[in-house]
């Protein structure tokens, strides 16, 4: 007599395409030295922008006000938000998440960048 074994059906395992995670890696970084690119063009741009908006003022705060919005926290604002999308593309996000992603930031910059009026209006510009 012949003891058949049963054994448990294992669900098919899905094998990633060949190359699928280069593809991936290659995106993100496509996406990062463009809208690197971009920050930087924008960062530029908006530093002169920030010069003629200071440009009346008197006053040390203005100088340290200035520098500290414009030259240290906007580029980390931009570099994050060149950074973090191509992040979420490694870690598997949907295009959806990634594209939200990139509008919150580019939000966020713009807001920082236009607040600094108001921000050299209450240190006495």
């Amino acid at each position: 007599m012949i003891n058949d074994t049963v054994a448990p059906i294992k669900p098919n395992q899905v094998v990633p395409e060949p190359g699928k995670g280069r593809k991936k890696t290659v995106a993100a970084i496509l996406l990062s030295v463009f809208l690197l690119g971009i920050g930087v063009v924008v960062f530029f741009v908006g530093g002169y922008g920030a010069v003629f908006m200071t440009d009346s003022c008197s006053g040390e705060s203005i100088g340290t006000v200035w520098s500290i919005w414009v030259v240290v926290i906007w580029p980390l604002l931009l570099l994050t938000g060149s950074l973090l999308p191509s992040f979420l593309i490694m870690k598997n996000k949907r295009w959806p998440v990634i594209l939200l992603t990139i509008l919150i930031c580019g939000v966020i910059n713009t807001v920082w960048y236009f607040s600094l009026g108001p921000v050299l209006t209450m240190a006495g510009c």
